[in-house]
């Protein structure tokens, strides 16, 4: 618990407050009842194997794309996502912003786009000795990642949408 948070902190603070973020809206979610999540390491063929098409949600988190099929993983996805059914996807912000939007659409009515990481370090020492900074860049992050021109330039970049 404690030694390995105070050690995620002193060497991803961006991680840690992603984290944060992202938490309670993957609590909303799983509340929603029969929920499909896959996580970087997950092979969505597998995953979706056990799930019918009937998921009122999906929680997909990717931290790193590469060898990624975005055409596989939107397939699946929206196969095992009921219509109505809600999507939430973390993806880095390096798989591109348009090209994974594209990659689930029609099936997919996209809600809103927001950035993280846009003005928050990424893992250097600097945060620990300056947390004040660290706040403050948090805050004002808060308040600015979902402008247009902002949502697309962030480390992580937050899609909600729903399965028409």
């Amino acid at each position: 618990g404690g030694p390995d948070l105070q050690r995620m902190v002193r060497h991803d603070p961006n991680r840690v407050l992603r984290e944060y973020h992202f938490d309670p809206l993957r609590r909303e979610l799983q509340r929603l009842g029969n929920v499909l999540s896959l996580t970087a390491g997950s092979d969505v063929g597998r995953a979706l194997a056990t799930k019918e098409a009937s998921c009122v949600g999906a929680w997909i988190e990717i931290d790193d794309a590469e060898g990624l099929n975005l055409a596989v993983l939107a397939e699946g996805v929206t196969w095992a996502l009921r219509a109505g059914g809600r999507l939430c996807c973390v993806v880095p912000g390096r798989v591109g912003f348009t090209p994974f939007r594209r990659a689930f659409e029609p099936a997919v009515a996209w809600r809103r786009s927001s950035a993280f990481g846009v003005l928050l370090p990424s893992a250097t020492g600097w945060p620990r000795r300056h947390p004040l900074l660290l706040a403050l860049l948090a805050a004002t992050e808060h308040v600015v990642r979902g402008w247009p021109l902002v949502r697309t330039r962030g480390d992580w970049i937050l899609h909600e949408g729903v399965r028409r």
